[in-house]
C-alpha cells in the first residue's frame, strides 16, 4: 500500500509540474514527462498492486489533465509536419534550380 501511494503521488507531482507549465514546456519535456509516467504506471501494474477507491480516485483525477497534455502533444506534432512539408516543398524548388546536366554540353535532336 505505501509504494502505490508513493508511485501516485510521484505521478501526481509530475503531472501538475507539466499542466502548471504547459503553454511553456518544451516537447521534450513533453517526451520525458510521457517516458517517466509510462513508468510509473508499469511499476504499478508490474507489482500487482491493488488500489483502493482513493487511489483510484486520485488517478481518476490525474486522467483529467490528459486532454490538455494530448493536445498539446498534437500540436508539436502539427508544427513538426508543416516544418517537414515546407522543407520538403524547398527541396522540390531548389532541385528544379540545379540543372542536373553540364552546362557546357551539347543536345542534339534525331530526325527519325
Amino acid at each position: 500500500m505505501v509504494l502505490v501511494r508513493v508511485l501516485i503521488d510521484e505521478l501526481e507531482l509530475l503531472t501538475s509540474g507539466i499542466v502548471d507549465r504547459l503553454d511553456d514546456v518544451s516537447y521534450e519535456e513533453l517526451s520525458r514527462f510521457s517516458d517517466r509516467r509510462a513508468e510509473l504506471v508499469n511499476q504499478m501494474v508490474g507489482a500487482g498492486l491493488v488500489l483502493n477507491e482513493e487511489d483510484k480516485q486520485r488517478l481518476h483525477s490525474l486522467s483529467a489533465h490528459d486532454g490538455a497534455i494530448l493536445n498539446k502533444m498534437r500540436l508539436y506534432k502539427k508544427e513538426a509536419s508543416e516544418w517537414l512539408f515546407r522543407q520538403g516543398n524547398i527541396k522540390e524548388q531548389r532541385s528544379a534550380y540545379h540543372a542536373g546536366f553540364t552546362p557546357e554540353s551539347f543536345f542534339f535532336d534525331k530526325r527519325k
